[in-house]
């Protein structure tokens, strides 16, 4: 199976090493030209629990070079989606299957928008990379399962996953499709929603904001919110399942970590905020449930992208 991580950046790398791993025959697409260039010259470096592996693999920023792909597995930010999908139009065809693995809600949408739905999968991937150097990852599994992804046509069950569970097995990952992906993808936005946007605008880490009246106080309003409108579209998550799995489960061994989007606004760079705070807010509109706390994180975060260059 050809494969080509659209957005290979620390995610994308790792979970493509997996790929390697099993034996598919993967290509690495992505602008970052130093990171394609040591992919290309000494291979992909991937450390894992202190152990390296140098895996011989292939990059390109290039469509044309890496040509049509039985398979693209989308990992560059949601705000890059559409344009990603349109410079590198060259990987698909009509047979190409698409999986986004991309962090929040709304990227399936705007797949939507080039794709029929018989060649759309979506998912969620519980994984931890971080960029060492250009062609070196040091990536983290956790003791869920690391990617959990259905198709987006629920008559029928694409082959493409199938092989894929099968090839990420092989390369040391374990991946499961399940008609029950939304609960995953949800559950994950309540931790992402609760943390990567708020600890950004109060300028903490995720314990520091949790240890904070006023930040129980916010996170528990979003938290709400956020499960009012899952549970409008059919996804079922109790209130307290929602709280137990952010402030149990997850929080205590992040508690000291910056997630991505604060550390998107350390560098006053774009957030996901769209399809995090801000996905919540757009469906809630849209289906008729008031959303008032992720409507503020979205306007403030909006309003704090639109004035870095002015801000004191």
């Amino acid at each position: 199976m050809k494969i080509a991580i659209l957005g290979s950046g620390a995610i994308g790398s790792f979970v493509g090493s997996g790929l390697l791993k099993g034996g598919a025959d993967v290509w690495f697409v992505d602008k970052y030209k130093e990171h394609v260039d040591a992919i290309n010259n000494n291979g992909l470096t991937v450390e894992v629990k202190n152990q390296k592996q140098v895996l011989k693999a292939k990059a390109s920023d290039n469509a044309a070079e890496v040509g049509v792909c039985d398979v693209v597995i989308v990992l560059v930010k949601g705000l890059h989606t559409r344009q990603a999908i349109e410079e590198y139009k060259g990987l698909f065809d009509d047979k190409t299957f698409v999986l986004t693995l991309q962090n929040g809600v709304g990227n399936v949408e705007i797949l939507e928008e080039f794709f029929v739905k018989e060649k759309i999968g979506y998912g969620v991937m519980h994984i931890a990379s971080k960029m060492v150097g250009p062609g070196h990852v040091s990536g983290m599994l956790t003791d869920h399962n690391d990617m959990v992804f259905r198709g987006l046509n629920v008559t029928s069950t694409p082959p493409q996953l199938a092989e894929l569970e099968t090839i990420f097995a092989k390369g040391g990952m374990r991946a499961q499709y399940s008609e029950n992906a939304d609960k995953f993808i949800w559950k994950k936005m309540i931790v992402n929603c609760a943390v990567n946007i708020p600890c950004g605008l109060v300028r903490v880490n995720m314990g520091q904001l949790f240890d904070t009246d006023g930040g129980l106080e916010l996170q528990q309003g979003i938290i709400k919110e956020l499960i009012e409108v899952a549970n409008a579209l059919g996804v079922d998550i109790t209130q307290e399942e929602a709280w137990t799995y952010y402030a149990d489960e997850n929080l205590p061994a992040i508690r000291n970590h910056y997630p991505s989007g604060t550390q998107d606004i350390m560098k006053k760079k774009k957030t996901e905020i769209e399809f995090l705070n801000g996905a919540v807010s757009r469906i809630g509109k849209k289906i008729g449930i008031a959303t008032p706390i992720n409507d503020t994180i979205t306007w403030l975060q909006r309003a704090l992208e639109d004035t870095y260059e002015v801000q004191f």
